[in-house]
């Protein structure tokens, strides 16, 4: 047996549309909500493009960032051991002094 055809008001657009091969004209909301979309998937594609470069910009930053720790705590450690090489100096030079005078030796001149 045959299948029944449909009948009541969206009976047969299915059909027609497929069998044109076209789609039904839009209404105006219909072609409003379509502008709507492409602007907002514009939109979206040039965040998600941003974002991308904020991304590698941040990464970049991420590894300046440490390598200038690396380099401020070489500073460091080079500033403290010279400072501590001075001391020792000044130390060095103090005990001269005080072993020449008891000695009765005169400072040697510069």
């Amino acid at each position: 047996m045959a299948p029944k055809k449909k009948s009541g008001p969206g009976a047969g657009r299915r059909g027609a549309a497929a069998g044109e091969g076209a789609e039904p004209p839009l209404s105006e909301r219909g072609q409003y909500l379509q502008r709507e979309h492409k602007l907002l998937s514009e939109e979206l594609n040039a965040c998600k493009q941003q974002e991308d470069q904020l991304r590698q910009e941040n990464d970049l930053l991420d590894s300046e960032a440490a390598r200038l720790r690396e380099e401020n705590r070489f500073y460091a450690s080079y500033a403290s051991t010279r400072a501590q090489r001075c001391a020792n100096a000044v130390v060095t030079l103090e005990e001269q002094n005080r072993a020449a005078r008891r000695a009765g030796v005169g400072l040697p001149r510069a």
